[in-house]
């Protein structure tokens, strides 16, 4: 399954502008995030997938420059968010 590519600006919460998301909010729901990877690409820097506490798996983009995060696509979920 490819999931559902979205594009959409996120309100993400983090320790600072280039830190890792601790959380963010999308479609009116605040998802704590418990674990973070980095997706390595020369083409595509700045990409990330986050897996939520609620088991919600997406990649993310971080536009650096701007201090935006974006939600590029939404994975099928993972159970209970531990990746298990």
């Amino acid at each position: 399954m490819n999931g559902l590519q979205l594009g959409g600006r996120l309100a993400v919460h983090s320790l600072g502008p280039t830190a890792m998301p601790l959380e963010f909010s999308w479609r009116g729901r605040r998802h704590v995030v418990r674990r973070v990877e980095r997706l390595r690409s020369a083409a595509r820097p700045g990409r990330y997938q986050l897996i939520t506490a609620d088991g919600l798996c997406c990649i993310v983009t971080q536009d650096r420059e701007r201090c935006t995060w974006h939600l590029e696509r939404v994975l099928p979920s993972v159970r209970g968010g531990d990746g298990g």
